[in-house]
């Protein structure tokens, strides 16, 4: 008998199969740097962060409208849920599409339906952590910030930070991170990954309650 999943680190952007981004990008009138599932497999093989970090922003780019965000969430959850997954937390990064143009509404919209339609089709439930860029501009990250806190009651939970993690200290965004967990949101960073421990610590320390609570009793836990 298969053991239920869980999955509490997925980044949603990153799960779109070939296939669908090329249909998702011709579909909006994207350009793509290749026009085969093939050739874009192929870019998918990462070879190192930056890498990574440039075929992430390609994808992203192609996703416009609330029916993209939904459907990212939705496949997804089809997925999971082959592989008996009956949570997940999905990691998506909606202040990045928004400097590119696209609505606050249609991506949030979009996210939310597919955690609604991912639980009704799959069985699957899904919450959300959207997160901030550490080289985004701290009024945005603000703005992102009081912005998903309005999305509790239809499946966000929490509130990250990534990128590269020498871009900017974490400190430059306290006050997006202050509004989120004041808003009920837990604080889920990616720290420790790619620097020494020492500013990792650094970084917990600029976004924990100023309380002092420990690692791993708050709202708080690294990722």
């Amino acid at each position: 008998m298969r053991q239920p999943r869980i999955e509490l680190h997925v980044h949603l952007e990153g799960t779109v199969r070939p296939d669908t981004l090329l249909a998702i990008a011709r579909r909006n009138g994207q350009r793509l740097p290749v026009d085969t599932v093939d050739d874009l497999r192929r870019l998918y093989e990462f070879t190192d962060f930056a890498n990574f970090l440039r075929v992430w922003s390609m994808t992203t780019n192609c996703l416009r409208t609330a029916d993209d965000f939904r459907q990212v969430v939705v496949d997804y959850a089809a997925e999971a849920a082959a592989h008996g997954a009956v949570y997940l937390e999905g990691i998506f990064s909606p202040a990045e599409r928004v400097a590119r143009g696209v609505g606050w509404d249609e991506i949030l919209e979009g996210y939310a339906d597919g955690v609604e339609e991912a639980g009704r089709r799959h069985g699957v439930v899904v919450r959300l952590t959207p997160d901030i860029d550490r080289e985004l501009d701290p009024e945005l990250a603000q703005e992102c910030a009081r912005r998903v806190v309005r999305y509790r009651d239809r499946g966000v939970v929490g509130f990250g930070i990534g990128g590269p993690e020498l871009a900017a200290p974490v400190a430059r965004y306290a006050r997006a991170f202050a509004i989120a967990r004041d808003g009920g949101l837990a604080l889920v960073p990616h720290a420790g990954r790619t620097v020494a421990p020492g500013r990792s610590a650094r970084c917990w320390r600029s976004i924990r309650p100023a309380s002092g609570t420990a690692y791993g009793r708050s709202r708080t836990r690294g990722c």
